[in-house]
């Protein structure tokens, strides 16, 4: 999947850091992280959401893209994506 690069954080934005953990293969599509087919071992990925000011959208909603790349000042968007090589980096994102 290839995050939306940012230059700036729209004003009022939120970034979201999520550790993902899952047995499935990455996906073939560049709008799509991971396939439905079964890894032969679990992946752990560093994803980065940014979440749009409540100026903008409803608390508790999410603003899917109508197109892409998303446009961060309305829309959820990944800012970032990086696959973790071992279970000890994912340790070390935990503790970080």
């Amino acid at each position: 999947m290839e995050p939306l690069n940012l230059v700036a954080e729209p004003k009022g934005n939120s970034v979201v850091d999520m550790l993902v953990a899952t047995s499935r293969l990455p996906s073939d599509y560049p709008t799509t992280l991971f396939s439905g087919e079964r890894a032969p071992q679990a992946t752990i990925t560093d994803v980065a959401v940014s979440i749009p000011s409540d100026r903008v959208r409803a608390s508790g909603t999410v603003q899917w893209p109508k197109k892409l790349p998303p446009n961060p000042e309305t829309d959820f968007a990944v800012v970032r994506v990086r696959q973790l090589a071992t279970v000890a980096d994912g340790h070390e994102w935990v503790r970080n």
